[in-house]
């Protein structure tokens, strides 16, 4: 869903709630569960370069998870990409 500004530029926002969709709060505080067995929360990320920052994102990335029929998002990703424009050349897209 879109709203249209003064600026005449479309604004997007999600327009379920969380009690909507019962199911985004567990996924949710799952992802925060994962990211919380690399970085404990509160933890400041100030010391960390990005290089080690895309480790981690890597790493979550290349993980199955159930919400997603045990598929790595990183799977489920490239799927769309071809399912999106099947003509394209995703080789820098992937790693």
């Amino acid at each position: 869903m879109s709203l249209r500004g003064a600026t005449e530029r479309n604004i997007l926002y999600n327009r379920y709630h969380v009690t909507e969709i019962p199911r985004s709060r567990g996924s949710n505080e799952n992802a925060s569960g994962l990211i919380r067995q690399y970085l404990p929360k509160a933890t400041d990320l100030s010391p960390f370069t990005q290089d080690e920052l895309n480790l981690i994102a890597e790493g979550l990335n290349d993980r199955p998870q159930k919400v997603l029929d045990f598929m790595k998002p990183n799977e489920v990703f490239q799927q769309m990409i071809k399912t999106t424009n099947p003509h394209s050349n995703n080789a820098a897209l992937q790693n």
